[in-house]
């Protein structure tokens, strides 16, 4: 039961209408009503898609359920102009498209305490520019009960923390409400405040297995085996200035190869499939993906704060902040896995966002789609799919950057 709802404090959100949301999906389930306004309609735009015998609806699996969705085209929903417009919002009303379609980019997470936790989905095109909107808490009301009836993630009483250990919510919550504050310093650099959000997870309260508390060198002696990563396992200084750039090439990068590996072998496997089911647009994403992961595995490690100036960190920081507030990290295995794997879809982010410079300088909007494949192509619930090793190589990963 929702009891109340919680927006991310400053948040800011203007459509830009980039269409990129209208491709590569599964768009459904779709209601009924919608279904009944939409065929009454004639369409004076794809009109021998949407008019003609062939249906724009059609069923396909979801969860073990056949349900109905919206046709694709070559990876595009039929709805979509040659302009990159929602012909339903275009030619009928904004009120009339799907309810998923409505809500997006928002996520919503209901929690033990029957709060519904309102955040920003970050695999938008258009978030550089968006993010300067108007404040969600003056512009959300009106669509608040469409999102709330959405399918919501809900968070459970206990969070898995790390392996074999978990901490009641309200333990939990009081981490992340530091992280939170962590994040919003303006002036804090995105590398900064991935060492402070490892540093307070490893530095959690937990009950150690044979009860008490943890506290003390839960991370210490013998939790990454005999020797660990060793005191000088990172090298004198730690991760450095640079923790994407010469701070990677100590132990924390050696620590994070096997998790990069596994995303490049997992992401190319995904460009074939996709590549077989005719949807071009995951294809070209896990693509990207796929050369950014085979860039950093071979040395590359851009300075992001250095190259796309405040702006790239601001986004990156924004990035985390819907992370945290939206309880996505409770979706991985554990929330130090999906810590890690954060960190990794990070630096992978700024390595794609000079590729797609392409020798220019790095903009907010190259990290903007760095951030937005990265988030398409590699989900925190997905994080077993990268293989039966990938949660326990996301965490150290995060044990790394926190020790």
């Amino acid at each position: 039961m929702i009891t109340a709802v919680s927006i991310l404090e400053g948040a800011r959100f203007a459509c830009q209408g980039s269409g990129a949301c209208c491709g590569g999906y599964v768009y459904g389930p779709i209601e009924d009503a919608v279904v009944r306004v939409v065929r009454a309609h004639r369409f004076t735009e794809n009109g021998e898609l949407l008019n003609g015998p062939a249906d724009p609806f059609e069923r396909t699996e979801i969860d073990g359920e056949f349900v109905r969705v919206l046709r694709r085209v070559d990876g595009r929903c039929v709805f979509l102009s040659r302009t990159n417009k929602c012909l339903i919002h275009q030619e009928i009303s904004p009120e009339a498209k799907p309810g998923l379609c409505r809500a997006y980019p928002f996520n919503v997470a209901l929690a033990p305490n029957g709060v519904a936790y309102v955040s920003l989905n970050m695999e938008c095109a258009g978030f550089a520019d968006g993010s300067h909107g108007t404040l969600l808490e003056d512009t959300l009301e009106e669509d608040l009960p469409v999102l709330l009836a959405m399918p919501t993630q809900r968070v459970p009483p206990r969070v898995a923390w790390a392996g074999g250990v978990t901490l009641d919510f309200e333990s939990a919550l009081a981490v992340e409400e530091a992280w939170l504050a962590d994040l919003e310093a303006p002036d804090r650099a995105v590398a900064a405040c991935v060492r402070d959000l490892c540093a307070r997870w490893a530095e959690a309260d937990l009950p150690a297995p044979g009860g008490g508390v943890a506290r003390e060198g839960w991370l210490g002696e013998g939790w990454l085996g005999e020797g660990g990563l060793g005191e000088g396992g990172l090298g004198e200084g730690g991760l450095g200035e640079g923790w994407l750039g010469e701070g990677w090439l100590g132990g924390a990068r050696a620590v994070a190869a096997p998790l990069i590996e596994a995303i490049r072998i997992v992401l190319g496997e995904t460009v074939a499939v996709e590549q077989a089911r005719g949807n071009l647009i995951d294809v070209a994403l896990n693509r990207r993906g796929t050369d950014a992961a085979v860039a950093w595995l071979e040395g590359a490690s851009p300075v992001l704060g250095t190259r796309a100036g405040d702006a790239g960190d601001a986004l990156m920081r924004l990035q985390l902040r819907n992370v945290v507030f939206g309880k996505a990290l409770h979706r991985a295995p554990t929330v130090g896995a999906g810590l890690g794997l954060e960190v990794a879809k990070l630096a992978l982010g700024a390595v794609l966002a000079e590729q797609l410079a392409g020798g220019a300088p790095v903009t907010p909007h190259h990290v903007n789609e760095g951030l937005r494949t990265l988030n398409r192509c590699l989900r925190l619930s997905g994080l077993d799919e990268l293989g039966e090793d990938a949660a326990a190589s996301a965490e150290a990963l995060a044990c790394a950057l926190g020790g």
